[in-house]
Protein backbone atom coordinates (compact mmCIF):
# COMPACT_ATOMS: atom_id res chain seq x y z
CA UNK A 1 0.00 0.00 0.00
CA UNK A 2 1.31 3.28 -1.04
CA UNK A 3 2.47 5.87 2.19
CA UNK A 4 0.25 8.75 2.85
CA UNK A 5 2.14 11.34 1.50
CA UNK A 6 0.83 14.43 3.71
CA UNK A 7 1.59 11.63 6.54
CA UNK A 8 4.83 11.73 5.53
CA UNK A 9 5.72 15.29 5.19
CA UNK A 10 4.41 15.74 7.85
CA UNK A 11 6.41 13.72 9.86
CA UNK A 12 9.38 14.67 7.92
CA UNK A 13 8.68 18.01 9.02
CA UNK A 14 8.41 17.50 12.50
CA UNK A 15 11.58 15.44 12.85
CA UNK A 16 13.52 17.99 10.99
CA UNK A 17 12.01 20.34 13.45
CA UNK A 18 12.79 18.29 16.70
CA UNK A 19 16.45 17.85 15.47
CA UNK A 20 17.03 21.74 14.55
CA UNK A 21 15.52 22.20 18.33
CA UNK A 22 18.42 20.01 19.15
CA UNK A 23 21.13 21.47 17.44
CA UNK A 24 20.08 25.18 18.93
CA UNK A 25 20.32 23.83 22.65
CA UNK A 26 23.78 22.09 22.12
CA UNK A 27 24.60 25.50 20.15
CA UNK A 28 23.19 28.21 23.28
CA UNK A 29 25.16 25.91 25.66
CA UNK A 30 28.23 26.43 23.73
CA UNK A 31 27.79 30.19 23.61
CA UNK A 32 27.21 30.85 26.76
CA UNK A 33 30.30 28.60 27.86
CA UNK A 34 32.48 30.56 25.62
CA UNK A 35 31.13 33.85 26.94
CA UNK A 36 30.27 34.71 23.42
CA UNK A 37 26.55 36.52 24.66
CA UNK A 38 29.06 38.36 26.44
CA UNK A 39 30.80 39.83 24.38
CA UNK A 40 27.96 40.65 22.03
CA UNK A 41 26.13 42.61 25.00
CA UNK A 42 26.48 46.19 24.53
CA UNK A 43 29.12 45.97 21.94
CA UNK A 44 26.61 46.85 18.76
CA UNK A 45 27.07 44.77 15.38
CA UNK A 46 29.97 42.72 15.10
CA UNK A 47 31.23 40.51 11.96
CA UNK A 48 31.97 36.93 12.77
CA UNK A 49 35.92 37.85 12.74
CA UNK A 50 35.57 40.84 15.60
CA UNK A 51 33.72 38.55 17.30
CA UNK A 52 36.53 35.86 17.29
CA UNK A 53 38.97 38.68 17.96
CA UNK A 54 36.92 39.64 21.68
CA UNK A 55 36.63 35.92 22.34
CA UNK A 56 40.00 34.09 21.11
CA UNK A 57 37.31 31.84 18.85
CA UNK A 58 37.51 30.51 15.21
CA UNK A 59 35.78 32.49 12.76
CA UNK A 60 34.81 29.90 10.96
CA UNK A 61 33.72 28.19 13.45
CA UNK A 62 31.32 31.47 14.55
CA UNK A 63 30.01 32.17 11.29
CA UNK A 64 27.77 28.79 11.37
CA UNK A 65 27.50 29.01 15.11
CA UNK A 66 26.06 33.35 14.36
CA UNK A 67 23.88 32.26 11.19
CA UNK A 68 21.86 29.23 13.84
CA UNK A 69 21.32 32.29 16.07
CA UNK A 70 20.27 34.85 13.55
CA UNK A 71 17.95 31.87 12.41
CA UNK A 72 16.52 31.23 16.04
CA UNK A 73 16.14 34.61 16.83
CA UNK A 74 18.77 34.70 19.19
CA UNK A 75 20.72 37.73 17.43
CA UNK A 76 19.79 39.90 14.78
CA UNK A 77 21.32 40.25 11.51
CA UNK A 78 22.09 42.71 8.72
CA UNK A 79 22.89 41.50 5.82
CA UNK A 80 23.59 44.80 3.48
CA UNK A 81 27.13 44.70 6.75
CA UNK A 82 27.35 41.44 7.41
CA UNK A 83 27.12 41.89 10.81
CA UNK A 84 25.69 40.41 13.69
CA UNK A 85 24.31 42.13 17.00
CA UNK A 86 22.73 41.01 20.24
CA UNK A 87 20.23 44.10 21.21
CA UNK A 88 19.65 45.72 24.46
CA UNK A 89 16.68 43.87 25.01
CA UNK A 90 17.70 40.75 24.52
CA UNK A 91 20.61 41.03 26.67
CA UNK A 92 18.41 41.53 29.66
CA UNK A 93 15.05 39.71 29.29
CA UNK A 94 14.65 36.42 30.09
CA UNK A 95 15.09 33.13 27.74
CA UNK A 96 12.16 31.97 26.00
CA UNK A 97 11.65 29.22 23.88
CA UNK A 98 13.72 26.99 25.41
CA UNK A 99 12.73 22.95 25.82
CA UNK A 100 13.26 21.14 28.96
CA UNK A 101 15.98 19.15 27.25
CA UNK A 102 17.31 22.84 26.57
CA UNK A 103 17.16 24.07 30.18
CA UNK A 104 18.62 20.70 31.20
CA UNK A 105 21.53 20.95 28.83
CA UNK A 106 22.19 24.60 29.80
CA UNK A 107 22.15 24.12 33.36
CA UNK A 108 24.49 20.59 33.01
CA UNK A 109 26.86 22.90 31.31
CA UNK A 110 27.09 25.10 34.27
CA UNK A 111 27.42 21.74 36.91
CA UNK A 112 23.47 23.07 37.89
CA UNK A 113 20.16 22.10 37.44
CA UNK A 114 16.38 23.02 37.53
CA UNK A 115 14.97 23.61 40.81
CA UNK A 116 12.27 21.11 41.82
CA UNK A 117 9.24 22.67 42.66
CA UNK A 118 9.47 22.34 46.45
CA UNK A 119 13.14 24.17 45.84
CA UNK A 120 11.28 26.80 43.85
CA UNK A 121 8.40 27.17 46.81
CA UNK A 122 10.97 27.63 49.27
CA UNK A 123 12.70 30.46 47.79
CA UNK A 124 9.84 32.33 46.65
CA UNK A 125 8.02 32.15 50.02
CA UNK A 126 11.29 32.69 52.06
CA UNK A 127 12.44 30.96 54.97
CA UNK A 128 9.61 30.37 57.64
CA UNK A 129 7.73 33.23 56.40
CA UNK A 130 5.41 31.74 54.07
CA UNK A 131 4.30 34.87 52.11
CA UNK A 132 2.05 34.44 49.61
CA UNK A 133 4.00 36.13 46.26
CA UNK A 134 7.87 36.51 46.44
CA UNK A 135 7.55 40.50 47.29
CA UNK A 136 5.26 39.69 49.81
CA UNK A 137 1.48 39.27 50.13
CA UNK A 138 -0.05 41.66 47.91
CA UNK A 139 -1.16 41.15 44.64
CA UNK A 140 0.47 43.14 41.52
CA UNK A 141 -0.22 43.57 38.10
CA UNK A 142 2.00 44.42 35.65
CA UNK A 143 2.75 45.60 31.89
CA UNK A 144 1.33 42.55 29.39
CA UNK A 145 5.37 42.07 27.94
CA UNK A 146 7.94 40.28 28.56
CA UNK A 147 10.10 42.44 31.50
CA UNK A 148 14.07 42.16 32.37
CA UNK A 149 14.56 39.15 34.66
CA UNK A 150 16.28 41.61 37.38
CA UNK A 151 13.59 43.54 38.04
CA UNK A 152 14.82 44.25 41.79
CA UNK A 153 10.69 45.49 42.31
CA UNK A 154 10.06 41.77 42.73
CA UNK A 155 12.77 40.71 44.48
CA UNK A 156 12.71 38.70 47.44
CA UNK A 157 14.11 39.21 51.25
CA UNK A 158 16.73 37.35 50.18
CA UNK A 159 17.26 39.13 46.81
CA UNK A 160 15.88 36.31 44.59
CA UNK A 161 14.40 38.67 41.26
CA UNK A 162 11.59 37.92 38.53
CA UNK A 163 9.85 34.68 40.27
CA UNK A 164 6.77 35.65 39.08
CA UNK A 165 4.12 37.61 36.73
CA UNK A 166 7.03 37.94 34.08
CA UNK A 167 7.23 34.07 32.31
CA UNK A 168 6.64 30.84 33.21
CA UNK A 169 9.57 28.79 34.34
CA UNK A 170 10.20 25.27 33.71
CA UNK A 171 11.12 22.60 36.95
CA UNK A 172 12.82 19.36 36.99
CA UNK A 173 9.90 18.06 38.46
CA UNK A 174 8.38 15.67 35.63
CA UNK A 175 6.00 13.37 35.61
CA UNK A 176 3.66 10.64 33.79
CA UNK A 177 0.58 9.80 34.05
CA UNK A 178 1.11 6.46 31.97
CA UNK A 179 -0.52 8.49 29.12
CA UNK A 180 1.31 11.57 29.07
CA UNK A 181 4.68 13.35 30.49
CA UNK A 182 4.15 16.51 31.69
CA UNK A 183 6.59 18.75 33.48
CA UNK A 184 5.15 21.55 36.78
CA UNK A 185 5.73 25.26 35.84
CA UNK A 186 5.78 27.87 38.56
CA UNK A 187 5.76 31.57 38.66
CA UNK A 188 3.23 32.70 36.75
CA UNK A 189 3.15 35.03 33.21
CA UNK A 190 3.16 38.46 32.07
CA UNK A 191 -0.25 38.11 30.12
CA UNK A 192 -3.28 39.68 31.41
CA UNK A 193 -5.70 37.66 33.18
CA UNK A 194 -8.13 35.45 30.51
CA UNK A 195 -11.61 35.38 30.95
CA UNK A 196 -12.14 31.64 29.35
CA UNK A 197 -12.39 28.49 31.30
CA UNK A 198 -9.96 26.75 28.32
CA UNK A 199 -7.07 29.41 29.36
CA UNK A 200 -4.94 28.84 31.82
CA UNK A 201 -4.49 31.30 35.33
CA UNK A 202 -2.46 34.31 33.68
CA UNK A 203 -0.66 36.99 35.70
CA UNK A 204 1.61 36.74 38.53
CA UNK A 205 0.61 33.68 40.47
CA UNK A 206 0.47 33.02 44.35
CA UNK A 207 3.92 30.87 45.75
CA UNK A 208 1.59 27.91 46.06
CA UNK A 209 0.34 27.86 42.57
CA UNK A 210 1.67 25.95 39.61
CA UNK A 211 0.15 24.59 36.06
CA UNK A 212 0.82 21.59 34.61
CA UNK A 213 2.67 21.89 31.32
CA UNK A 214 2.19 18.62 28.81
CA UNK A 215 5.43 17.49 27.03
CA UNK A 216 5.10 16.46 23.36
CA UNK A 217 8.46 16.60 21.77
CA UNK A 218 11.52 18.85 22.24
CA UNK A 219 10.52 20.75 18.71
CA UNK A 220 7.82 21.64 20.35
CA UNK A 221 7.83 21.96 23.90
CA UNK A 222 9.04 25.86 23.46
CA UNK A 223 7.01 28.95 23.97
CA UNK A 224 7.13 33.04 24.34
CA UNK A 225 6.20 32.54 28.22
CA UNK A 226 8.06 30.02 29.72
CA UNK A 227 11.47 30.47 30.55
CA UNK A 228 14.05 29.18 33.46
CA UNK A 229 16.18 29.16 36.33
CA UNK A 230 18.63 27.00 37.53
CA UNK A 231 20.23 26.24 40.81
CA UNK A 232 23.64 24.42 42.09
CA UNK A 233 23.35 21.74 44.51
Amino acid sequence: MAPNEAKLQAFLARALYDLGAAQSAALVAIGDRLGLYKAMAGAGPLTPGQLAERTGTSEVYLREWLANQACGGYVEYDPGRGTFALSEEQAVLPVTFVSLADARAFADAHGERLPTEAEWQWAAEGPHRGHRFPWGNNEREFPPLLRPARDKTTATREGVMGLSGNAWELTESEHTDGHTRFVMLRGGVYLPPGESEWLVARGARPNDWHAKYILLSDGLDRSATISFRTVRS
